[in-house]
């Protein structure tokens, strides 16, 4: 499960005002939607400026991947065709297969690894220590 704030986004909406806000919510939403295109993936606003995306089969190297490419996306100004420099944070945790992690676990793992991420370092990828449902 990789969660994803886009960091600056209200900067848009006071500088461009509200069309190009809502314009780059969804350009955003679409280009994490190609992102999450393999099949058994899903794509879910959160809120406003956050995204989750639930990757199906996928260990911890295919979940840094992933972040890395989403974040490789904000480096590029013609996704959102504005002045704002946008950047995201990304928080991901990985359950184990068949099961050994509950939802709500993962969910928990990452909203915690967020939390800390927004307070201190924004703009990176973070990702939960260990795998959800496994214990050591």
């Amino acid at each position: 499960l990789l969660m994803i704030r886009i960091d600056n986004l209200d900067t848009v909406r006071e500088i461009d005002g509200s069309d190009k806000y809502f314009s780059t919510i969804a350009a955003v939403a679409n280009n994490f939607a190609a992102a999450g295109n393999r099949p058994g993936d899903l794509v879910a606003t959160i809120s406003n400026d956050r995204f989750a995306l639930l990757l199906c089969d996928c260990g911890h190297d295919g979940a840094t991947l992933k972040a890395n490419q989403i974040m490789s996306t904000f480096d590029h100004s013609e996704l959102a065709n504005t002045a704002v420099h946008l950047s995201c944070t990304i928080g991901y945790a990985v359950a184990a297969p068949a099961g050994g992690g509950s939802p709500e676990a993962l969910l928990q793992s990452v909203e915690n690894v967020m939390f800390e991420a927004l307070q201190h370092d924004t703009g990176k990828i973070h990702p939960v220590n260990g795998i959800i449902g496994v214990t050591e």
